[in-house]
């Protein structure tokens, strides 16, 4: 198996070998650390994005944002890793072969 990616946080094996990679992304250069769970499977390349409730427009309007917020990620990264459990139970796709080989 390969090492696992920056941020991944937990890995499901297909059916057909290939892997699914949860891991939490920053998906706003403009704040700090990650701010959703994305679920991408290395074999067809379905993936699954969870954002953590970040509204930049409510933010630049001052609103509080603490009740709407997934606090650390946890219920998106739960909820990306039930639907790479899930995925990974029926997905028949081959791994991508590494480049040159």
């Amino acid at each position: 198996m390969s090492t696992w990616p920056t941020g991944t946080v937990a890995r499901y094996l297909t059916v057909g070998t290939a892997t699914v990679d949860v891991t939490e992304v920053a998906a706003y250069p403009s704040v700090e650390g990650p701010t959703e769970t994305v679920a991408l499977c290395g074999g067809c390349g379905e993936r699954h994005v969870r954002d953590w409730g970040f509204d930049f427009e409510a933010r630049d309007r001052g609103e509080d944002q603490s009740e709407r917020l997934d606090s650390g990620g946890a219920g998106a990264t739960a909820g990306a890793r039930r639907w790479a459990q899930s995925h990974a139970e029926r997905c028949r796709a081959l791994p991508k072969p590494e480049a040159g080989r």
